[in-house]
């Protein structure tokens, strides 16, 4: 996991992994509410945990910050001689 919103370590981790396996059962709570006919229940319950977990899922699957800037990747050998260019 990249550390764009607080440094990993082990502890957090273990939050982490608290969070998403309490998100997941949730998730399986909502879907027992819905099979019961308490639709308006499961209609918020699954879209607060959307939103609860969509940081996470953005923190997991963006690159981390570089120091240097922006910068354009380099160019490969192999897609200077075929002509290639983004």
């Amino acid at each position: 996991m990249s550390e764009i919103l607080v440094p990993l370590t082990a502890q957090t981790a273990y939050e982490l992994l608290i969070l998403e396996v309490t998100l997941a059962t949730l998730l399986l709570v909502g879907g027992v509410l819905a099979r019961l006919g308490h639709i308006r229940t499961h209609r918020a319950l699954p879209s607060s945990i959307v939103l609860v977990n969509l940081p996470i899922g953005l923190a997991t699957l963006l690159p981390p910050p570089s120091r240097t800037g922006c910068r354009r990747p380099r160019t490969s050998s192999v897609a200077r001689s075929t002509g290639f260019r983004r």
